[in-house]
């Protein structure tokens, strides 16, 4: 991963989220600083901007009775994770959006793109799958 260029600095951010401390402090600053790769990587469009603001670096618990771990959500309470949400958009019906973008685009090459994205969020964040 090349640190120099934006998008190295954006994984270096999503990897070290896992890593913050767990207090109060220590995620705002995170959740700063991989805003600010974000719109590094992908310019300050105002879809980026929006998404953006909805990123959060905050404590996650994946199950009860598992303590809370820091983890990239979509709101400050950390009770919708990236990564849940990546791993449940898995065996969805396709979009129809996405459908009349790519004419042709199976159910089969939808599954495979989100398992995909899936082991790729979890190996930035060093997860299990």
């Amino acid at each position: 991963m090349d640190s120099s260029k934006p998008s190295g600095r954006l994984i270096e951010e999503i990897a070290a989220a896992a890593r913050t401390g767990h207090d109060e402090l220590d995620l705002r600053a995170a959740t700063e600083r991989i805003r600010a790769r974000m719109l590094e990587y992908g310019s300050e469009t105002p879809a980026n901007l929006d998404a953006a603001e909805r990123v959060f670096v905050a404590m996650h618990e994946d199950q009860p009775g598992i303590p809370a771990q820091p983890e990239i959500t979509v709101d400050q309470e950390g009770k919708i994770a990236v990564s849940d949400i990546l791993y449940h958009a898995q065996g969805a019906r396709i979009p129809d959006e996405l459908a009349e973008c790519l004419p042709g685009v199976t159910q089969e090459d939808w599954d495979a793109a989100m398992r995909f994205a899936v082991l790729t969020f979890y190996a930035l964040t060093d997860q299990k799958s």
